[in-house]
């Protein structure tokens, strides 16, 4: 159920996050914060997470990386 709900949370907030133009990639700083609540189970950081790997924003851009990320 976990899973399901991490792959539900990934699929939603990677089709409805807004994709402005010139919008600000996050910071190491801020992927770092985000990889230490994704790993301790935070479902909205694993999306973050995803959608930047996904998108290669902040991070260098790995798909399998920003989809594989809610099978944890």
């Amino acid at each position: 159920m976990k899973r399901i709900f991490g792959v539900l949370m990934f699929v939603l907030l990677s089709t409805t996050a807004p994709r402005c133009v010139g919008a600000q990639t996050q910071s190491p700083a801020e992927i770092a914060v985000l990889k230490k609540k994704a790993a301790a189970g935070d479902a909205k950081s694993q999306g973050r997470l995803g959608y930047a790997y996904f998108n290669g924003e902040g991070v260098s851009q790995d798909k399998a990386e920003g989809g594989g990320h809610q099978e944890d």
